[in-house]
């Protein structure tokens, strides 16, 4: 991978090889990530909506009222606990993110030391240097000097 430069002047990684694919750029990434976080502690941090409450007493004290005020309040409960799966949502998202960003830096670094060994092997080479040794001392003898051989005649 090589850094480059992404639609916002920050480093951002792409193929050495010039290749089309995907772009990542981690510090948006991780700052999504950051933002999800302090997302999930704004609404934990909500209080105003839990500390609601009806009593039969804002409702003029109707036959009804107390009714109401149950409804009032299963209603409220399974909302605030929807807030709070909301809230583990969130948090494990950004978690989530968090670590896509160090899993794939890890494997950019991994793939880019695997290609730079695959890069130093030669595959094959034991048997084209036996032939090409073979060829040399049995197939491709320099012919005999002819100025040392006697002359006929």
């Amino acid at each position: 991978m090589v850094l480059a430069t992404g639609p916002e002047g920050g480093p951002t990684r792409t193929a050495a090889s010039g290749t089309t694919g995907i772009v990542l750029d981690s510090a948006a990434v991780l700052g999504l990530a950051r933002q999800t976080r302090q997302t999930a502690d704004d609404v934990a941090g909500d209080r105003t909506f839990r500390k609601l409450s009806l009593s039969g007493g804002m409702l003029g004290g109707y036959a009804s009222a107390a009714d109401v005020v149950a409804a009032h309040r299963s209603a409220h409960a399974v909302v605030a606990e929807t807030i709070d799966g909301v809230r583990a949502d969130l948090e494990q998202f950004s978690g989530y993110l968090t670590e896509a960003v160090a899993g794939l830096e890890a494997a950019d670094q991994l793939s880019a030391g695997a290609l730079d060994r695959l890069a130093r092997i030669r595959v094959g080479t034991a048997a084209e240097d036996a032939n090409r040794d073979a060829r040399t001392r049995h197939v491709d003898r320099p012919e005999p000097d002819d100025t040392t051989a006697p002359a006929d005649g």
